[in-house]
């Protein structure tokens, strides 16, 4: 990582967690560069968090989301139990994961900042700076992404109404990567039939070839569309 000198408000207590020794290293360097962070403990494992986060002082916690030990608990249920048992820390979570979906999930959970790893250094500065204020921080490319998808809800809200129950049924089907022959003998219907529903669908929608519904799907969470 880049050399960078920070100072911002009174000293902010970090904990750090990542899985590849690195990262974990770096990002260290990096807080350490902050005159107003100490970084009060290391971890490579979602359960050295826990242990950490009970034995030391933890104004922000930054941690990566996928860490996967055996028999350990890591992704959004880590952060689900971090918030529960430990609401007075702050969380920022690094992810390489470029989805929506899972950025409006950590926000509902309670995550204060949400960078994604291939931003700045001064992203994840700033992350631990606004999360120790109590505010939401987002990356650049987390927050263009989150905007896109609120764009992209706005239209189809505009336009679910006008789909037909077949039509939501069948988007359901492909949001889980079922086929056009898997969704026929599952429905009953022939795949004429079932690509018609899906073209249908596509147009009320507004999107114009199966990359972009593939995209609409993931980032919307469609499976969940009530009729």
């Amino acid at each position: 990582m880049q050399q960078a000198n920070f100072s911002s408000g009174p000293t902010i207590r970090v904990v750090i967690a990542d899985d590849h020794p690195v990262t974990l290293s770096g990002l260290y360097m990096l807080a350490q560069q902050c005159d107003n962070m100490v970084v009060t403990g290391l971890a490579s494992s979602p359960g050295a968090i826990f242990e950490l986060l009970v034995k030391w002082d933890c104004d922000v916690l930054v941690t990566d989301l996928s860490m996967p030990v055996n028999n350990e608990i890591d992704g959004m249920e880590m952060i689900r139990q971090i918030r529960t048992q430990f609401p007075m820390v702050a969380v920022v979570v690094l992810t390489a994961m470029k989805k929506a979906s899972l950025y409006h999930a950590l926000l509902t959970i309670g995550a204060r900042a949400i960078v994604h790893k291939g931003g700045e250094n001064s992203e994840i500065v700033e992350a631990i700076n606004q999360a120790c204020r109590g505010q939401t921080f987002l990356g650049k490319s987390c927050a263009e992404l989150l905007k896109m998808r609120q764009l992209v809800t706005v239209v189809a809200n505009d336009h679910q109404q006008n789909l037909t129950p077949r039509e939501v049924e069948v988007l359901r089907y492909f949001s889980r990567g079922a086929s056009a022959r898997t969704i026929s003998k599952r429905m009953g219907r022939s795949i004429k039939t079932i690509s018609h529903h899906k073209r249908a669908a596509m147009e009320k929608l507004r999107l114009d070839n199966d990359l972009q519904l593939m995209r609409f799907l993931s980032d919307n969470g469609f499976e969940d569309v009530k009729n």
